[in-house]
């Protein structure tokens, strides 16, 4: 049998971190999709920016790190990876500099999870791609409140996440984001949900 620090001994210490200090207003996601599924985030924070946590455990591989590396730059405002001390070394030479890195050490049979280095905003974002956690209904509303001109019901989901890039801002965006992905989650369970499940709107 192999021992180490599994994904869900993480992801629970993880969770009790974020939510010992997340404001009211503030949403905790898991499994959130980005790039329409192509990847997918461990845990989102949806508050007054976007923070994600990427989990590696004992029994992971840094393997698919790069990928999600390029498409979280793409969408969140600071990313950090929850590691263990089998991985950590190899993550601060992969990762860019404005990566949080989190070293999850066991102490005394409790799971702590210690700062290495704090997360960072980042140049990357895309307008676009940020849109792009949205579903097509939510998109929509957005559009149709910000540009109904150039909204047409049978716009696609990729139309109208241009819309909003062409018409707002970086912030507005992001901000605009972050309200409907509050509303999404905060209907479902409030503080916590699964980002996981696909719409078919």
């Amino acid at each position: 049998m192999r021992y180490g620090i599994s994904e869900n001994d993480l992801r629970h210490a993880l969770r009790r971190e974020l939510e010992s200090r997340m404001r009211a207003c503030d949403v905790l996601i898991e499994e959130l999709n980005v790039e329409q599924g192509a990847v997918r985030a461990d845990v989102v924070v949806a508050g007054a920016l976007l923070e994600a946590f990427e989990i590696k455990s004992d029994f992971d591989t840094l393997d698919r790190l790069a990928r999600q590396m390029h498409a979280y730059h793409r969408v969140f405002d600071r990313v950090s990876l929850v590691t263990t001390a089998a991985y950590i070394s190899a993550a601060e030479k992969l990762l860019p500099p404005w990566w949080g890195l989190i070293l999850a050490e066991s102490v005394d049979r409790e799971l702590r999870l210690l700062e290495r280095r704090a997360a960072s905003s980042h140049p990357r974002q895309e307008p676009r791609e940020i849109a792009a956690l949205l579903w097509r209904n939510e998109v929509m509303d957005v559009a149709r409140s910000i540009a109904p001109d150039r909204v047409r019901a049978r716009s696609t989901r990729e139309e109208l996440c241009d819309v909003l890039a062409d018409v707002g801002t970086l912030a507005d965006v992001r901000r605009w984001v972050i309200q409907e992905l509050r509303s999404r989650f905060e209907r479902r369970a409030p503080r916590r949900a699964s980002g996981s499940t696909s719409s078919a709107a």
